[in-house]
């Protein structure tokens, strides 16, 4: 009869991959005889052994599932090639911004990889999360309503979308801006890094996707694959208890940072199904996403480390728009009588962060905080300044202003 049990629980739970360890099948013969022993006839041993399949398949979805899913799975020659080589033709690709689309590359990857982060999460169409779950952040068509939560490079890419304040003018995507657009606007030197390494001197580089010029993986490495270097194999579901000290446990693989992540990246999206952001009250800590932001753009944010209040200012009136900014420190504390009060369900267009962000909060309150992400996309959008609604051509667009959504009064 034992092995019955592990038969019928293996197949209820085919995903449960912990059951070729033999500790597992140990603790099912343990638990199947438990079974047994209290079951007096057949009858009830049958309804015991379906309850017990239950509930290990419900055990094996919380403890095993979520994790392994996160993982880049699949055969290894989906991103590597031992020799870029097959046939006396190269196998390493990258995207080209002169054909729009991924060419043959003679000269191998690093890593042993087929593409670069470019080309990884690049698609020909339309498409932005692809069969083997890659999420696609570069379309060469655009992608309108199907773009995940960061936005898409086609609307700034060098030959499709091709407008460069539309978003981030990353290397091989689109051309580097002249100055002073080719650095970041409020760079400031040496910033300190969440992982208490240190930001880059001077800007030297137009922008990657990682790297000492990027914003994934550590940033202390220059060398893209090298920052981010494990980082895919290792993966796990991010929420905001993940301690963030490695690129792995990082939101997004930003390392340092903490958030709780979407499992689709917000493909489908709601005020109870989207992406959880860390926020801090009065930009203290070192682990949000506008932190994030400020180790660039250090002028727009007011932590110490970014140079401090001097830039942004600390109370009404700012001088620079406040991020990491709870609602409760607004207009002297009176969030009650705010036109802030009135924000009050999550609306994805003007996200907030969270002290202890979720996929699933959908409420605003005194709590809640402004951020970078609050009003632009992180790649980029098909609005100018990569702002997540049509800001500039409004009110003629006919379109929300989303400003409102904060500024309750200010419609």
């Amino acid at each position: 009869m034992r092995p019955l049990i592990i038969a019928k629980c293996v197949e209820q739970r085919a995903k449960c991959q912990a059951y070729e360890d033999k500790k597992f099948i140990k603790f099912l013969e343990f638990i199947g005889f438990i079974v047994l022993k209290n079951s007096t006839n057949s009858k009830n041993t049958i309804t015991s052994i379906n309850a017990l399949c239950f509930l290990l398949s419900a055990l094996c979805s919380l403890l095993f599932a979520l994790p392994s899913e996160a993982k880049v799975t699949g055969v290894c020659s989906n991103c590597h090639t031992m020799h870029n080589s097959q046939g006396g033709q190269a196998m390493a690709q990258d995207y080209s911004s002169a054909s729009g689309g991924l060419v043959d590359d003679a000269s191998p990857n690093s890593a042993l990889l087929i593409n670069s982060c470019t080309g990884c999460h690049f698609n020909s169409g339309t498409t932005t999360i692809t069969a083997n779950n890659t999420p696609i952040v570069f379309n060469a068509q655009d992608p309108g309503l199907s773009a995940l939560a960061g936005g898409n490079f086609y609307y700034p890419a060098t030959g499709l979308g091709a407008t460069a304040n539309k978003g981030h003018n990353v290397k091989n995507i689109s051309a580097q801006e002249s100055s002073p657009m080719n650095v970041p606007p409020g760079f400031k030197a040496s910033v300190t890094l969440p992982n208490s390494g240190t930001g880059p001197a001077s800007w030297a580089s137009q922008l990657t996707c990682a790297g000492t010029y990027g914003c994934h993986g550590d940033r202390g490495i220059a060398d893209e694959t090298k920052s981010i270097f494990g980082a895919h194999h290792q993966n796990i579901n991010i929420n905001s208890s993940s301690i963030a000290d490695k690129v792995y446990n990082s939101y997004r693989f930003l390392y340092g940072i903490k958030g709780a992540e979407d499992s689709d990246w917000e493909k489908t999206v709601s005020s109870t199904d989207h992406n959880g952001y860390q926020g801090n009250s009065l930009y203290g800590s070192v682990n949000t996403i506008s932190y994030l932001c400020g180790e660039c753009h250090g002028n727009y944010h007011a932590n110490t480390n970014l140079g401090g209040t001097s830039a942004v200012g600390d109370s009404t009136p700012w001088r620079r728009h406040p991020a990491d900014f709870a609602f409760s420190g607004v207009r002297d504390n009176n969030y009650t009588g705010s036109e802030y009060a009135l924000y009050t369900i999550y609306d994805v267009i003007a996200p907030v962060a969270e002290s202890s962000p979720t996929t699933t909060n959908s409420v605003v309150n005194s709590g809640s905080i402004v951020m970078c992400l609050s009003c632009h996309r992180a790649h980029a959008s098909p609005n100018f300044k990569m702002m997540r609604w049509d800001y500039k051509g409004w009110p003629g667009n006919l379109e929300d202003n989303y400003c409102a959504m904060c500024h309750t009064s200010k419609q």
